[in-house]
């Protein structure tokens, strides 16, 4: 085939073609531009066939009576053009992108939604700037998640968005208008032993909480015998921003019972840097809180706490407590070298 050719009309005909109400018309003239838009030849396509092809993409997708088959070769189409940098651009410019691909991944087609996420992953991944777009248009839907990855693993197309997991470097949630309930929570823990060594723990959270309303009845819990050993734990954790706005806490009849717990922290170094942290119209009202604590032992040997520039902004804080009980017997605190 000669690529001197697909010019004039017979541009104009294989563009056509995918628009055709033809389910094997579809599909034959996305087999020729997916052949067309291999490695090898795709530098020889016109930038106006580009264009035109895209434009053509994006409209089959919006079609929500497009058949499997020619929707699947659609989507294989896009995801063969997304691995060249400027033929993503002629896609990014699309305005109707965003919604194509949320139309398809809001489906209830699974192999169709595999192929809108492989084309979302090549997307994200060749440039963090695409990311607001997809944010801003609400294409995972609500509550909305957009990786930004830093650099591509070894497949350039993960089967799953979770795939790239291990090559992300940001992480934004969106939560709005969270409403939760728990009614009659019982949790019964016995005989725990937790034991953990040189733990390296390092955050970069940015979180964002809107109209959080919290209701809890009826909670009752129970530890018997406890056992937790840290040794060797370092955690930093850098530029934290926490805003929280009109958050309401509702407690009524919890029950706290602690029995036999014994702490012990060995060699833990805490490094905050630049921790700012803002609460706004915060309102706690506790109502009977029972609290009893019995044959406690906390040991603390070499701890170092470091904390730089932290600033704490509180406002509007009401603190309501009613019949509240504090029991605290045989208690033995011990701190080395701190």
């Amino acid at each position: 085939m000669y690529l001197q050719c697909l010019r004039g009309s017979f541009v104009d005909f294989l563009c056509a073609g995918l628009t055709y109400p033809d389910a094997n018309v579809h599909i034959s003239v996305s087999y020729i531009f997916i052949c067309l838009y291999a490695p090898c030849s795709r530098a020889l396509v016109s930038a106006q066939l580009c264009q035109q092809v895209a434009t053509h993409v994006v409209e089959m997708l919006s079609n929500s009576t497009l058949e499997h088959d020619s929707m699947m070769n659609i989507l294989g189409l896009m995801r063969v053009m997304l691995e060249d940098d400027s033929l993503m651009a002629v896609y990014t410019s699309q305005a109707g992108l965003c919604s194509a691909l949320k139309k398809v991944l809001l489906g209830r087609d699974q192999m169709l939604q595999i192929a809108a996420v492989q084309c979302l992953v090549a997307i994200i991944t060749k440039s963090r700037a695409h990311m607001e777009m997809f944010l801003d248009q609400d294409v995972a839907g609500t509550p909305t998640i957009v990786l930004s990855i830093k650099y591509c693993p070894c497949i350039l197309f993960p089967e799953f968005l979770f795939e790239a997991l291990s090559t992300c470097n940001e992480l934004l949630i969106s939560f709005d208008n969270i409403q939760l309930t728990f009614d009659n929570i019982q949790l019964t823990v016995d005989n725990i032993q937790l034991t953990f060594d040189n733990i390296q723990l390092t955050f970069d959270i940015q979180l964002t909480f809107d109209n959080i309303q919290l209701t809890f009845d009826n909670i009752q819990l129970t530890f018997d015998n406890i056992q937790l050993t840290f040794d060797n734990i370092q955690l930093t954790v850098d530029n934290i921003q926490l805003t929280v706005d009109n958050i309401q806490l509702t407690f009524d009849n919890i029950q706290l019972t602690f029995d036999n717990i014994q702490l012990t922290f060995d060699n833990i170094q805490l490094t905050f840097d630049n921790i700012q942290l803002t609460f706004d119209n915060i309102q706690l009202t506790s109502d009977n809180i029972q609290l009893t604590f019995d044959n406690i032992q906390l040991t603390f040997d070499n701890i170092q706490l470091t904390f730089d520039n932290i600033q704490l902004t509180f406002d509007n804080i009401q603190l309501t407590f009613d019949n509240i009980q504090l029991t605290f017997d045989n208690i033995q605190l011990t701190f080395d070298n701190i």
